[in-house]
């Protein structure tokens, strides 16, 4: 939505609405969900993508006693639909 209003505006305002768009973006990233935020950070200090899904549920279980596959499973996917919603 964001990336589609920058598009149509006059490209005098283009290079203040992309700056305003990564502050926002950011904002929104700092204030998501602590569950998300928590496996994004353990996926980061791992060096394990999201998108290894296999290995990124196999590392969350083992950050987080008693995390179930499927729970990893939905946390992980979580994580995945906050980065894309993010890049948009």
């Amino acid at each position: 939505m964001i990336d589609g209003l920058i598009a149509a505006a006059d490209d005098g305002d283009r290079p203040g609405l992309e700056k305003a768009a990564a502050a926002i973006r950011g904002f929104v990233a700092a204030a998501g969900d602590p569950q998300v935020k928590w496996a994004r950070q353990a996926l980061a200090n791992s060096g394990i993508e999201a998108t290894n899904q296999i290995d990124a549920v196999r590392e969350l279980r083992s950050q987080a006693a008693g995390l179930g596959v499927l729970d990893a499973g939905i946390l992980l996917k979580k994580v995945i639909e906050n980065d894309r919603e993010i890049m948009k």
